[in-house]
């Protein structure tokens, strides 16, 4: 991931768990709905391409995410994704 860009952890389902420790030691903010693109554009102040996505969660969710991220424009290289399946 991209030094000096702004992080966007977005996490479902047991994708979860390592969430709320990063979120407290980066001192952000924590927030809990449904995630899309519309969503992203709307709460966060600059556009997509300006941050680096950190995704976690079961494979359905991280896959349509990371397909609608690159269609907004975001670069392959500032989209990581952990895929959590039970």
């Amino acid at each position: 991931m991209a030094t000096g860009l702004p992080t966007v952890l977005i996490a479902g389902g047991i994708g979860i768990t390592p969430v709320p420790a990063a979120v407290a030691a980066t001192g952000g903010r924590k927030r809990a709905r449904d995630v899309d693109a519309d969503v992203l554009r709307r709460h966060l102040p600059q556009d997509l391409a300006s941050y680096q996505f950190l995704l976690g969660g079961p494979p359905a969710m991280i896959e349509s995410l990371h397909e609608e991220l690159l269609e907004a424009g975001v670069p392959e290289a500032r989209i990581r994704q952990e895929l959590f399946a039970t």
